[in-house]
């Protein structure tokens, strides 16, 4: 299950069945300027079930992002 509180404390819920939940790390498109200020590869940390997606982590840096993912998908 994933929750999530907005700043007034209203939640929302989501529920997967484990046996079909797919767990991506989506590398995103960034804009060229990103590269000159050196800025880390964006990505995307999403879950997937039935046509249905869920971004979760935006609060992550990329690098965190990637450590969630390896430690969920294994």
């Amino acid at each position: 299950m994933v929750e999530r509180f907005s700043p007034r404390g209203e939640r929302q819920a989501w529920s997967y069945n484990p046996h079909w939940l797919r767990i991506n790390l989506l590398a995103t498109v960034g804009d060229e300027t990103d590269k000159d200020f050196g800025l880390p590869d964006m990505n995307e940390l999403v879950f997937s079930s039935h046509g249905q997606r869920l971004s979760i982590g935006h609060f992550l840096s990329p690098a965190e992002r990637q450590e969630l993912y390896g430690a969920l998908s294994h």
